[in-house]
């Protein structure tokens, strides 16, 4: 048997780096070791390599995958395969020093231990240069085993390509990488649940491994993509971190070091996550956070830095639009000595250095005495028109604060009006069905189900065989043909004890389009009628938590009746008369033109939220006409007789 089983996961690496990993594993000094390439489904001339070094050196072995297994999977086969009485993993595009095997073989010797760490070194793929890592110059002994004191560790990389497992010690833990998170997340827990039950961990300062950065097309740099969503396993990780802590005899002194460690993991992919997910994201760790607030105690953050620690605050306490706010605002000094704040990017208030003006004005009059007129004529009509380009830049930028800034009103008076209106209906219907009840020509073809919730919008009142128990009615162009008199009949309508939610626009829209009017004030004074507020703009954001959130706006009344739907987070939905198409149920002429649009909200907003967020909520739709499987659907029999 070999001493080192060497371990390498192999999908479609460039070729050249990956020729360079398995080469400087060919030219070890130290010849003791077995190297298992793992063909993950590679393509191009990857399987070539593998079978040239298999041919080449009978220590190289191969094994492949017909479909991708990912990280995880890929090494758990070279776990399985592997003869050596210690194991390291070895990136497909790192390479090792000549002598790194040899150095390992002698603290292996040395110790023994469970655990061997190394240090390494970098290739910076942007500068084309080898950069030295820190050594972690210890006091230690060879041999220790994790406890506060040498806490140091876990501040290391917690990758697994700097580390040898011994065979025994991983069998007996039954240590494999888990299969159920992404990014670069296995190796790191893995890296965790081995320092906490290791008895012996051995430290190499020497770097004797070097790892690639600033490679074009790596995991982490997707993240920063749009529509990518590897920051969902994140919190997956942080909490099988959780449940690995509180399900086995681990040293409470080092728990604030691994809190601590969880919210790096947070901070970091949060801050490269692409903004289109970030609001998702910060949610998902908010929702993280609740769940853990056992771990996640004054007393356990005391650990963490500054930063990390009002990170956690902020997002414990806070909903994403005041996050960003806060965030928003900035203060920063320049190398030349200018100091501006800046709002949203905007710069509010500058202060410039003592002599700054003076100094200017010299070099301005150097310049001109070496200057022609020409050449100066030139530069002028050159700094003009930098400056328009920078002015129209402004211009989009100053608008875009506006919104942003008269959007706040609206978020203000969401978090006077809301908590009355939809406080108490969170969670609400757990476990119940409820029905959207829309005003779509097939919705004459519906008959109420048993014990089902009926929330309808709008017009919905006139459908007489339906007694509604909720409604949802906003201002819009209330003197539309036909429909003049909607607003008063829905204050007149009674249903099932019709609870009645009469929503408000924004001033801002009124300048957008004169002919919205309000519903008037009086009419929502009525009983078992309550307010809500929508946003200003259409920012298209969805309201997590309809409590302090304004609604958000999607151009629609059924929109905002679906977020409260989810926020009641009932057990099934059904949609009844929304069909995305122009006509009505009930006898009155349609002022509207065809709701067509409302799929593609559908397809891009509220399925992907809807998705994450609310994953088992069974969604059926009847009668489908636009929305045609876009959900289950199911056809009334007087609705096919008619067809």
């Amino acid at each position: 048997m070999p001493k080192i089983s060497i371990i390498v996961p192999v999908y479609n690496p460039p070729e050249k780096y990956f020729e360079y990993c398995c080469q400087s594993l060919l030219n070890q000094t130290f010849a003791d070791f077995e190297v298992i390439l793992i063909n993950n489904a590679a393509s191009g001339n990857i399987p070539y390599i593998i079978q040239k070094y298999c041919d080449t050196d009978t220590r190289f072995k191969s094994y492949v995958f017909e479909k991708n297994v990912g990280f995880s999977g890929a090494c758990n086969k070279g776990l399985e395969l592997a003869t050596g009485d210690y194991i390291q993993i070895v990136d497909s595009d790192d390479y090792l020093v000549s002598q790194a095997l040899s150095i390992e073989n002698d603290r292996i010797n040395t110790t023994g231990a469970d655990v061997i760490v190394f240090n390494n070194k970098y290739y910076d793929h942007r500068q084309n240069v080898e950069v030295e890592n820190t050594k972690l110059e210890t006091k230690l002994n060879d041999i220790f085993k994790l406890d506060e004191t040498n806490s140091w560790l876990l501040e290391i990389s917690m990758c697994a390509w700097n580390k040898l497992f011994r065979k025994e010690f991983l069998l007996k833990n039954n240590l494999v990488f888990d299969m159920d998170i992404s990014i670069a997340a296995p190796d790191v827990l893995m890296s965790i649940k081995a320092y906490l039950l290791a008895n012996t961990i051995s430290y190499i300062p020497e770097a004797i491994y070097c790892y690639r950065i600033n490679l074009p097309n790596n995991v982490m740099a997707n993240l920063t993509k749009k529509g990518v969503d590897l920051y969902k396993s994140v919190p997956v990780f942080c909490r099988k971190v959780d449940n690995f802590v509180l399900n086995n005899n681990i040293n409470p002194t080092l728990i604030p070091y691994i809190i601590q460690l969880n919210i790096v993991m947070l901070y970091n992919n949060f801050k490269i996550t692409h903004k289109s997910n970030k609001r998702n994201f910060y949610y998902l760790i908010q929702k993280y956070l609740k769940e853990n607030k056992a771990l996640y105690t004054n007393e356990n953050l005391q650990k963490c830095n500054k930063i990390h620690k009002k990170f956690v605050e902020k997002i414990s306490l806070m909903p994403y639009w005041l996050y960003k706010l806060m965030n928003s605002f900035y203060i920063k000094a320049e190398e030349n000595g200018i100091t501006r704040i800046r709002l949203f990017g905007i710069v509010i208030y500058k202060q410039w250095p003592e002599n700054y003006f003076i100094n200017r004005r010299y070099l301005g009059l150097l310049k001109i005495k070496s200057c022609n007129v020409d050449l100066m004529y030139s530069e002028q009509k050159y700094l003009l028109e930098q400056i328009n380009t920078k002015l129209d830049k402004q211009k989009d930028v100053a608008e875009d604060m506006c919104n942003k800034i008269r959007n706040l009103k609206t978020i203000l008076e969401a978090q006077k009006i809301h908590p009355n209106t939809f406080g108490k209906y969170k969670n609400a219907f757990v476990g119940k069905n409820i029905a959207l009840v829309c005003t779509g020509p097939t919705a004459q073809y519906y008959r109420p189900i048993d014990n089902t919730i009926h929330i309808g919008v709008n017009g919905a009142i006139y459908l007489n065989q339906i007694k509604l128990d909720y409604l949802f009615v906003q201002d819009y162009t209330i003197n539309q043909k036909g429909n003049e008199t909607l607003v008063e009949d829905c204050c007149r309508y009674i249903g099932n004890d019709c609870k009645k939610f009469f929503g408000i626009i924004p001033d801002g829209w009124k300048n957008v389009n004169p002919l919205i009017e309000r519903i008037p004030l009086s009419f929502s004074c009525e009983k078992n009628i309550s307010q809500y507020v929508i946003e200003d703009s259409i920012g298209h954001n969805i309201a997590y938590d309809l409590s302090r959130e304004p609604i958000g706006d999607f151009c629609g009344t059924v929109f905002s009746a679906l977020q409260f739907i989810l926020y009641t987070n009932p057990q099934k939905l059904y949609l009844v008369g929304w069909d995305c198409s122009a006509g009505y149920a009930y006898n009155k002429e349609n002022a509207m033109s065809s709701a067509d649009y409302q799929k593609a909200i559908l397809k891009e907003y509220f399925l992907p939220y809807i998705k994450t967020y609310f994953p088992d909520l069974e969604i059926i739709s009847i009668n489908p006409v636009g929305l045609k499987d876009y959900f289950f659907n199911i056809y009334t029999e007087k609705y096919s007789c008619s067809e």
